[in-house]
Parts: C-alpha cells; structure tokens; sequence
C-alpha cells in the first residue's frame, strides 16, 4: 500500500501544467533601497525536525523531516514515525548528493522537485541570490532577487523574519512554487506551507523540535 503511494505521487509530480500564474507581474518597482537581509534558514550543526505531510491529488505521506547544517552544506533526512527511512540528501547550495532513496522515489524529477525546494525553504545563498530590488505591491514591499536565470521575490515580516518567498521564472515572473513562514519562534517557522503552482503538489511542515 505504501508502495503503491509513493508511486501514485510519483507519476502526479511529474506531471507539467501550462498554467502557471503570474502574481508579480503588475508590482511596481521602487527607487527606494531596502535593508533586509535573508535571515539565516537554519543555524551550523543545529538539528531541528519538522512533522511533514505531502498532499497531491487526493493522495497523502507524512513523517518526520529532520534538517542539520554543516558548513554550507543542508543534512535531510524523511522518515515514517515507524522508522522507514524515504530519502537521505546532502543539499549544498549548488549541488547535492543522494546518499539513501527508497526505489519508487528514485527518479531524477522527483528528486530534484525535493532538492529544489528544501534548497529554496532553508539553504539561501546571497552569494547566488544578486541584484536586490524593491518593488511594491498591493502597498506591501516585496524583494526581488536574481537567481541564476530566475527570480526569488521575498516577503520581509517582523524583525527581519520572513512571510514567504516565491520562485519564478521569465519577463512575467510566472510563479513555480510559494513558500510561506508563519508563528516564529525564535528563528525558526512553527509552519512551513509549500504550494506548487504548476501541479497540484502542497507540503505542510509543523515543526516538531530543534536541538
């Protein structure tokens, strides 16, 4: 039965909507300059886990979603309350390594969607994230940065904290997934939302403890 998820998650995640939206498309952009910074997404060689459900088309998986640092380096383990590891990844900021993945989960678009996105929630790179700008939307003020050939827009919250960060792509920023932080404590998000736009893909992540 378990097996028979993960497959039936597998095959919805590879599938490619044409539909992605736009939601920065109409911000306006401002000459002003903006003082926020990335706040660090986890602290060196602090564990902290997360209780993860992942929800697409209908189907769900949850279990325990344990994140370290070292160096530049994200340590990610998924795990069942039961103790069946999913995946074991080393996560830099340019590459990564899988060093343990059940089969079903082994394919090169699933593992790079779970890359992608723990990359985007915890590990960010100001050295990769370039040419902050400010832009306006709504009156609420939103940060735009260069990512490669793409563009990270973030919304700053209380205390240099973060709201969420959005990644998208092209001249009319068309939305690939958002990431929203709410209820802090200290540093880190008490709930973590991933929403995919172009497939139906969300993953809530509670966090659990950290040490």
């Amino acid at each position: 039965m378990k097996g028979l998820l993960l497959n039936s998650i597998i095959v919805l995640c590879l599938i490619i909507c044409g539909c992605g939206r736009h939601p920065y498309k109409n911000s306006i952009q401002s000459s002003e300059q903006s003082s926020f910074t990335l706040p660090d997404g986890i602290v060196l060689d602090t564990a902290v886990f997360y209780k993860t459900s992942v929800h697409t088309y209908g189907k769900s998986l949850s279990g325990i979603l344990g994140l370290r640092k070292k160096n530049d380096t994200l340590l990610v383990t998924f795990f069942s309350e039961m103790g069946l590891r999913f995946f074991d990844i080393s996560i830099s900021k340019d590459t990564f390594e899988v060093k343990d993945c059940l089969p079903q989960l082994r394919s090169r678009a699933v593992i790079q969607t779970i890359v992608s996105d723990l990359r985007t929630a915890f590990l960010w790179d100001t050295d990769l994230y370039t040419h902050k700008t400010l832009f306006y939307q709504n009156k609420r003020p939103i940060i735009r940065f260069t990512y490669k050939n793409d563009w990270i827009f973030a919304e700053p919250g209380l205390d240099n904290t973060l709201t969420s960060i959005a990644y998208t792509y092209g001249r009319k920023y068309k939305l690939k997934y958002t990431i929203h932080y709410t209820e802090y404590t200290g540093i880190y998000a008490r709930q973590i939302l991933i929403k995919h736009a172009n497939f139906n893909l969300e993953i809530r992540l509670s966090l659990f403890k950290f040490t």
